[in-house]
Formats: structure tokens, C-alpha cells, sequence
């Protein structure tokens, strides 16, 4: 069986009387039932959401996203009570507020507050962009007051207080058990300046610290002091004085160099008969000879390092006639010079040769007799120790430091006052 339908298909709304195309006619619905009533779509009373409470999830949030505890607002702003700060060093403020309702974080900007000592000044109290405040109970809270130390940075340097404010620091330190160095004689020493603190603080070597005389042998510079590759090194040599490193623009940035000999004696005595234990057993002259009292190969035969300083003592008198030099074979071919130095007669106080090895040195020498075959041993030279570098930078000693006579004092005047940073001073 068909049914009415399409645009010409009217109903009578069983609520209004009123002709309605047949579409726009709805059920009428009473607790989700149909009441057999037909209405226009107009005058449906609609179904109350009240008798379906529980029946279907409705969401309806009343809550606040990222909702923050209810706090008392400071008021724009509060005279303080006289003398409200105190410090208790590095430039850390304590400040005394009752109920200040204040929260971590909050910028505070201070009025009309005297300041402490030479570091703590008016001016850093009242300074225009506020501080960031740490709450620490309800009546107090902290901010700190950058570039105040608890000391000054250079105050371990052995010259705090007297030429430049800067100094070097060695490695990161300035404390006098880090900037006073010993360089051992013979090697190399590196002040590496490619840190930028150090621009207009180039480093030379001084006899004095007061620069009266520059020291030069064994120097090199490289570069300019404050970009990469910058340099001041010094190959030590032996016999070197006490020196200094400083700047050549500023008074007493550095400190001392104190030189250590590198010096190593071998007693030499000799040994006749022949001794079976010596390299040259069967070779040359019966006579050996004998380092430490020994004639071992494993003692006679040496080890000298470039830039190192070697003394063979002649003293003893079993060495009369036996001189020691040093040559490149062990057949005494070509006699080595090259930083040997003779002092005295053979077999008498005070005798001996000396050498210095030098960095071209070969690898292998050996020391003999002047008058005999095989006497001697041979000498294995080996590589100088790397270059000792040492990192430099400036550090800025007149960054303000607490006077700790006047630490956990109340200070700031009976006016001083806090608020926004908004408000006009």
C-alpha cells in the first residue's frame, strides 16, 4: 500500500490545527516515548534533557585549564619597613616584607633604598628593570645583584691589589699555587693566548716583575694575543734566572717563573782487567769505563733526552789520562761538538764533559776516550718531552666583592619601598 508523499502531500498539526506539508510534521516525544501525537516543527515542545540524566554522556567542563592558586596581589606599592635588606654575600639580597603575597619569579623593582659598602650601591638596589625575586617565606624573599663575588676573583693572584685589576689565569686560576710556575730547563714551555679575554695582553718574558728587562733567548711569539693561534713560548735554557711573565701593556697581570736545573751527573771512574760485562769486552783498551762504580752494560750504556743537560765527572783520579769526548761512531771517527763543553784535566777535582743535547741531535752518540779504543759506551738520544702548554685568560678583577665586615647588616634606608617595574619612581 502506498503513502502520501512529495511536495504536494499536506497534514494537519494535531497541536495547532494548521496545515503543514507533510515533512515538516515530527512525533511529539514525552520521557523518550511517542505521545501519537504529529506537529509542526515549529511548536514541538522538545524532550527535557533533565529526564535523561545518566542515560547519555553529556560533556559540560566548568573547569579552568592550567588553573593557578588564588594569592593575595601585592599592592602596586609598599613602603617597606626601615632598613628592610641584608646580604649575606655574592650579591645575594634578603629582603624583609610582611605578608608580601609575593611568588617566585615575580620582578620587584625597589625605591629610594640606600645601598651598602662600595659594590652594593644605590644604584644596583634601585635598578630600573627590577629583580627576579625567590620567595623564602611569607614576610621574605631574595634577588641577587649580578657581578658581586663573595671575594674578589683575583684576590689568591700573588699581585691582588697592586698593577692592573686583570690578571692571568692559568688554566682557569688565579690562586698563586696555579700562576706561580717552574719551568724545567731545556724544555718548552707554551701561554697559549687564543682566548679572547686576552686582547691588548700580550705576554713576554721578563728578568723582573716590574719589566725592567725583557728576557728573549729561547722566545718565540706568534699571532696576536686574543685570536686563535695566539702564543708566547720559551724553550728554557739552562742556567736560566728566575723570570717573569707579564703583560706588556699593563703592570703585574702575571707572576713568576721559577727555573729548575736539568742537570744529570754520571761519576766516572776506571776499571782495568778487562771486565767481561762491559759492551766493548775484547775490544779496544783492558781499561773501562765505569759509571756509578759499574761496568753493566745495562749502566754504562745511556739514555740522554734533547734539551737535557749531561755531565761525565772526570774527578776521580783513576781518570788521569783517560779525557772523555763525545763522538757520532763508536770508532771515533768525527768528533760531536755540538753543545759539549770541557771543563778541567781528567783525573783532577772539578773534571768533567759536559753536553747539552740539541734538538738536531742524532739519534745515537757515544762517549770515549780521547787516548783509547772502546773505553766508552754508547748514548741513545731520545725525543725531547712534548711542549707544556699552558692555557691563559683575563680575568676582571675589579668585579665588585662583598666587604664581609659588613655581611648580614640591615641596611637600605627608613623610606625604601617595592612595587611593579611599571610604576613611575
Amino acid at each position: 500500500m502506498g503513502y502520501s508523499a512529495g511536495k504536494y502531500a499536506y497534514g494537519i498539526c494535531d497541536k495547532t490545527g494548521f496545515r503543514y506539508p507533510i515533512k515538516e510534521l515530527v512525533f511529539e516525544m514525552r520521557n523518550g516515548v511517542r505521545t501519537g501525537l504529529k506537529v509542526g516543527y515549529d511548536v514541538v515542545d522538545p524532550d527535557h534533557p533533565q529526564n535523561f540524566l545518566g542515560k547519555f554522556k553529556v560533556d559540560d567542563s566548568q573547569s579552568l585549564l592550567d588553573a593557578r592558586p588564588d594569592r593575595t596581589e601585592p599592592e602596586a606599592e609598599r613602603l617597606l619597613n626601615p632598613n628592610p635588606y641584608s646580604h649575606s654575600g655574592s650579591g645575594v639580597i634578603t629582603v624583609t616584607e610582611t605578608n608580601h603575597g609575593r611568588t617566585t619569579g615575580d620582578t620587584v623593582r625597589f625605591r629610594n633604598s640606600l645601598g651598602i659598602g662600595t659594590s652594593i650601591t644605590q644604584s644596583a638596589m634601585q635598578l630600573a628593570n627590577g629583580y627576579s625575586i625567590t620567595v623564602l617565606t611569607n614576610d621574605t624573599y631574595k634577588f641577587t645583584i649580578p657581578d658581586i663575588s663573595g671575594e674578589s676573583p683575583t684576590i689568591n693572584h700573588p699581585y691582588h691589589g697592586q698593577g692592573s685589576s686583570n690578571k692571568y689565569a692559568i688554566n682557569g686560576s688565579t690562586a698563586s699555587s696555579n700562576v706561580i710556575l717552574t719551568l724545567i730547563e731545556g724544555r718548552t714551555y707554551r701561554f697559549d693566548q687564543a682566548d679572547s679575554s686576552n686582547s691588548g695582553h700580550p705576554i713576554r718574558i721578563y728578568e723582573d716583575a716590574n719589566k725592567s728587562t725583557q728576557y728573549s733567548t729561547g722566545v718565540t711569539v706568534n699571532g696576536t694575543a686574543g685570536q686563535a693561534g695566539a702564543y708566547t713560548e720559551i724553550t728554557v735554557p739552562h742556567g736560566a734566572p728566575t723570570l717573569f711573565y707579564q703583560c706588556t701593556n699593563h703592570a703585574l697581570m702575571g707572576a713568576q717563573l721559577n727555573t729548575t736545573a736539568n742537570l744529570t751527573t754520571y761519576t766516572v771512574t776506571v776499571v782495568g782487567g778487562n771486565p767481561s760485562n762491559h759492551p766493548y769486552y775484547n775490544q779496544g783498551s783492558t781499561n773501562k769505563y765505569a759509571i756509578g762504580g759499574s761496568t753493566a752494560t745495562a749502566d754504562v750504556e745511556l739514555n740522554l733526552v734533547k734539551g737535557g743537560l749531561y755531565r761525565f765527572d772526570q774527578s776521580d783520579s783513576s781518570n788521569q789520562n783517560h779525557p772523555i769526548r763525545i763522538y757520532t761512531d763508536a770508532a771515533k771517527n768525527t768528533q760531536y761538538t755540538t753543545g759539549v763543553t770541557v771543563v778541567g784535566t781528567a783525573g783532577n777535582a772539578g773534571a768533567y764533559t759536559q753536553i747539552e743535547v740539541a734538538s738536531d741531535a742524532p739519534s745515537t752518540l757515544f762517549y770515549m776516550c780521547t787516548n783509547h779504543g772502546y773505553m766508552g759506551a754508547q748514548l741513545s738520544i731520545s725525543s725531547a718531552p712534548a711542549t707544556t702548554t699552558y692555557t691563559v685568560t683575563v680575568v676582571d678583577g675589579s668585579v665588585g666583592s662583598d666587604d664581609t665586615s659588613l655581611l648580614n647588616t640591615q641596611f637600605g634606608g627608613p623610606v625604601a619601598s617595592a612595587g611593579p617595574v611599571t610604576l613611575e619612581a
